[in-house]
């Protein structure tokens, strides 16, 4: 159930609710005289009208190129941007990454500082490193030639051995440094750039392993067929990996790679892609990965014919909190199950597959929205912030929970805001109030608010008062959410221009509502009264499934 609340402009220079002739505190008359007499003296005086209009014009032009076509200014220091991936998998994982977890939260080639004599080296912990909430992801990619001596079991145990082993045990080693020295992690070769956000503390610390093990699919297909995906036989433990067919080994099959350190996922060259292409945000892969853990080690895997076969019945199952998950039927003799491929090929050829992916096409615009943010914060080109080693912080937290989102969230999200653009004429203010879905995540309050050059007030405002009283108007708006949901505790904020087309500024805000005192309180129904919000909001019924009917 959505909330839905249109706006008018008043007449002059009061920006109105609708229904109500109250003004907008932030914009008082004399406020925006005392701005606008400067914009109004640069016209030589007793110009006749025409000359004065087409002043005026060409000096909205020049505004206009300078806030949405020119490179933005910097304001605060640039950040130093992460390594790109020194070979060409590591630049593969790099880009894959980006995409599935975005710029702000990956880290490839991260390294620890290593005293050597006078000198410190730089030594690396991981290939790529994601960090997001309570969970570090961190990655290991080897690309090691499949060797070719005619004999299928020592081809196998050498590149096991070279491919797996050795990447586990580089990770098992980037864990301990991670829990032991959490401030001596750096993301250049020089170990003077520490890694710019904060890891989460020991006791909430997730830490998850992933090998990516290239060079063996192609020996798969031929071996045995199907996409060339590793099998997962979890009864194979540690040093069974090496053992030969005949003594019970299994070439192409990958279990627990040790039975005393902790559990290593391993990819290879097609589940990594499959994965990452299917499972394409940080919650939706952070999700799959702890869940197949945990199935694993629960005794109910038998065998996966790949990890195809595992992605099917994770796609196709739902737990009690509506999340995917491995839900299978107990077996009569408590035998564990065996999965083949089938089902993630047939959901592949399957109508809701493609409906889901048409529907889904919507939900790339909070991707953009995600990386246009933390790309001016890198550039250093934010409008308004300026402290940036006080705001960091806080403005990652705001963006995490932008991040955080579902696929299927994120198209509930887009879709609110395109139609909010499409239904929203430019002299209009239009606020919307997405609610939770499952417990944990926030309320979104998603707000058009009209430049006031589009409002015939008479008056050209210039454009950075116009995003400080956007983003005070968007703040105020948060607290009258929890007004009006009291049971909220993460509200969060966006906010763009009324009308747009294919430019535009965006703000973001985000208010812990946990803190929430009785003056908060009044304070909060006195913004609500004097501007109006969200006073009679129309309630919008809205059911949205993952797999859409035809």
């Amino acid at each position: 159930m959505c909330v839905d609340c249109w706006g008018d402009r008043g007449p002059g220079l009061d920006w109105q609710m609708a229904g109500t002739n109250r003004r907008l505190p932030s914009i008082s008359p004399v406020e925006f005289r005392g701005v606008d007499s400067q914009s109004r003296n640069t016209l030589p005086v007793g110009m006749g009208r025409k000359s004065r209009e087409k002043r005026e014009r060409k000096v909205r032009e020049v505004e206009f190129k300078r806030h949405y076509v020119d490179p933005p200014q910097v304001k605060y220091p640039v950040r130093l941007r992460a390594s790109i991936g020194s070979t060409g998998s590591e630049r593969l994982l790099a880009r894959l990454a980006k995409d599935t977890f975005l710029s702000l939260w990956s880290y490839p080639n991260v390294v620890r500082d290593e005293p050597q004599g006078k000198a410190v080296i730089a030594k690396e912990i991981a290939d790529l490193m994601i960090v997001f909430e309570d969970d570090i992801v961190l990655f290991s990619d080897k690309d090691c030639r499949f060797p070719s001596t005619g004999n299928l079991d020592i081809d196998w145990s050498r590149w096991f051995r070279n491919a797996v082993e050795k990447s586990a045990k580089q990770l098992w080693g980037a864990e301990r440094h991670i829990r032991q020295h959490p401030h001596r992690i750096f993301i250049d070769s020089k170990c003077k750039i520490q890694l710019p956000i904060q890891l989460p503390g020991q006791t909430r610390m997730r830490i998850h392993r992933v090998v990516v093990a290239h060079g063996a699919s192609q020996r798969c297909r031929e071996a045995l067929g199907g996409s060339g995906s590793l099998m997962i036989m979890p009864q194979i433990i540690g040093d069974d990996h090496k053992k030969t067919r005949a003594n019970g080994g299994a070439p192409f099959a990958i279990g627990r790679v040790s039975a005393t350190n902790p559990f290593v996922h391993v990819l290879d060259d097609t589940s990594l892609e499959l994965l990452l292409k299917n499972l394409d945000t940080v919650s939706d892969f952070v999700g799959y990965i702890r869940k197949k853990e945990a199935f694993i080690e629960s005794g109910r895997l038998g065998m996966a014919a790949g990890e195809e076969a595992l992605l099917g019945l994770y796609v196709a199952k739902l737990n009690g909190n509506d999340e995917h998950d491995f839900v299978v039927s107990a077996q009569a003799d408590d035998t564990p199950i065996a999965l083949s491929e089938s089902r993630w090929h047939e959901f592949l050829k399957s109508g809701e597959r493609r409906r889901q992916r048409e529907a889904d096409k919507v939900s790339y615009l909070w991707d953009g929205l995600i990386e246009q943010f933390a790309g001016h914060f890198m550039a250093g080109t934010s409008h308004h912030l300026s402290e940036v080693d006080s705001t960091h912080g806080d403005f990652e937290k705001v963006l995490r929970f932008f991040a955080r989102e579902s696929r299927l969230r994120r198209r509930v999200l887009s879709s609110a805001l395109v139609h909010m653009h499409r239904t929203t004429p430019a002299t209009r203010t239009r606020l919307r109030v997405v609610p939770p879905m499952r417990p944990g995540d926030p309320y979104w309050v998603l707000l058009l608010f009209p430049f006031a050059n589009n409002l015939n007030v008479g008056e050209r405002v210039p454009y950075e008062r116009y995003r400080a009283i956007r983003q005070e108007y968007l703040n105020c708006c948060l607290r009258v959410a929890k007004l009006k949901w009291p049971e909220a505790l993460d509200i969060v904020g966006f906010a763009t221009e009324s009308g747009r087309e294919s430019y535009g500024s965006e703000d973001a805000a985000y208010l812990d509502a946990r803190i929430w005192t009785d003056q908060m309180q009044r304070d909060a129904r006195t913004v609500q009264e004097k501007l109006q919000i969200l006073i009679t909001p129309n309630m919008i019924a809205t059911h949205i499934s993952e797999y859409p009917k035809p």
